[in-house]
């Protein structure tokens, strides 16, 4: 049975949506924690932030990892005046693994003997494993009323590897007219992702190749050819 690209997109939106207000962590916010940032010095160092109602506060750590209450800063929601720290982009980074669900929305599969290139969008999911850096700018853009207003704009970079399963149709012109029928066969996709995310909104870029896992898998002219595609994440971590 095959699914419709458009309806299958719309599920899966709705299902970010829906995940991203009940799972709060890195990726979906400032969240507590622990950060490298320039904040006490030219140089990255380790600090601990914890949010508070209308403030950030920022500690740096002693050699030893501990919190130095000693030497804290605060990054306040708003401001009238146009402080130091207000005027320069603050930056903070934290680097973790990266587990999430990927699924292609659309599939490049190079031209293959006389069957040119085309596109495809057949249903297909994967899980994805990597390593994430999640960066963290905040600015103090002006406002109407003069003052200062906290902004913060998330970007998270992925790098890693995924690997699922997919469907692909099967038919005389891919397999070379060795298979009369046609029929979707099931795929073991396999590949290499780059995934971006701004804000909540995330998407990535993959390069794989399949695997069709039935008996025409001799006969099928994308077995184990490489594609590229484009994908969207969920995740679970």
């Amino acid at each position: 049975m095959r699914i419709e690209t458009p309806l299958f997109c719309t599920i899966v939106a709705a299902t970010l949506c829906s995940c991203s207000v009940v799972h709060k962590n890195y990726k979906d916010s400032f969240a507590d924690g622990y950060y490298r940032s320039r904040i006490f010095n030219d140089e990255q160092s380790k600090v601990y932030v914890a949010n508070k109602n209308d403030s950030i506060l920022v500690y740096s750590l002693t050699n030893d990892n501990q919190l130095n209450y000693n030497l804290t800063k605060v990054v306040t929601f708003n401001t009238e005046e146009l402080t130091n720290m207000a005027l320069n982009t603050l930056v903070f980074k934290h680097m973790s693994a990266d587990l999430d669900f990927l699924t292609v929305l659309t599939k490049y599969r190079f031209a293959t003997g006389d069957v040119p290139g085309q596109m495809n969008t057949n249903l297909s999911g994967a899980a994805f494993i990597g390593l994430r850096n999640d960066i963290y700018q905040m600015k103090y853009p002006r406002t109407p009323l003069n003052t200062y207003q906290r902004r913060i704009t998330h970007y998270g970079f992925s790098l890693g590897f995924f690997s699922g399963f997919g469907g692909t149709p099967v038919n005389q012109w891919v397999t070379n007219y060795n298979v009369t029928s046609e029929y979707d066969g099931v795929t073991w996709i396999n590949g290499f992702a780059g995934i971006i995310g701004i804000d909540r909104t995330s998407f990535g870029l993959t390069l794989g190749w399949d695997n069709l896992l039935d008996s025409n898998k001799k006969y099928w002219i994308y077995q184990g050819k490489p594609w590229i595609g484009l994908a969207i994440t969920l995740n679970l971590n």
